[in-house]
């Protein structure tokens, strides 16, 4: 069996895998950490999307248009889940993990700074 790093016959071919990503010793091909996804792991889950083989789906809150918060086609923020570190980005306004906590007043964004 090959390294780390090589494959096939003589072990003579170099892995292309980015990120964590596994390389399979027969035939060099990637197996990507999760929140990765490419030939060469070297493109993050689409937006929303995380884990292994990107198929899990992230829990960041987006509907915003509620009594205490409308978005109008000026506005409009789309939270995102990074898909590496399962963070939310919540739009100004809300906070938390998963973007369903109002900001007190004088207060805006994640991680609540001061307005």
């Amino acid at each position: 069996a090959c390294d780390q790093g090589s494959f096939g016959a003589g072990c003579a071919g170099k892995c292309a895998c980015s990120n964590g990503g596994r390389c399979d010793p027969v035939t060099g091909a990637c197996s990507c950490a999760p929140g990765w996804r490419g030939k060469k792991c070297d493109r993050p889950c689409q937006d929303g999307h995380f884990g292994p083989n990107c198929a899990l789906v992230c829990t960041c809150h987006s509907d915003f248009t509620n009594e205490t918060f409308a978005l109008t086609s000026t506005d409009f923020y789309s939270t995102r889940c990074y898909s590496v570190t399962l963070i939310c980005s919540c739009p100004a306004g809300w906070a938390g993990p998963d973007c369903r906590t109002p900001c007190p007043p004088r207060q805006m964004g994640t991680g609540l700074r001061e307005a």
